[in-house]
């Protein structure tokens, strides 16, 4: 496992395979395997970083956290459909 810095655009990392996708922006960190980290290098949208050891430990906590679900609302939080009206050729 490799840090890695996005330093361009946009990266939508999925820690476990049915996750959501997290959007990582350039200027953050992440926490990949070596053969994703290297790919990222690669395409130069990514360098090879050492952040600071609180920056570290974020990162890391983050990617513990991403296999939390995020909560979905509740079936009356949703806003109701409205009906479709009838038309003349009905």
């Amino acid at each position: 496992m490799k840090i890695v810095q996005i330093i361009a655009g946009g990266y939508g990392h999925r820690p476990k395979a049915h996750a959501p996708a997290k959007l990582i922006m350039a200027g953050e960190f992440v926490y990949l395997d070596d053969a994703e980290a290297d790919r990222l290098v690669q395409q130069g949208v990514a360098v090879y970083g050492e952040p600071d050891e609180e920056t570290r430990e974020i990162v890391e906590q983050a990617d513990a956290d991403s296999d939390v679900p995020e909560p979905q609302p509740a079936a009356e939080d949703k806003p109701t459909r409205r009906k479709a009206r009838k038309t003349s050729a009905e």
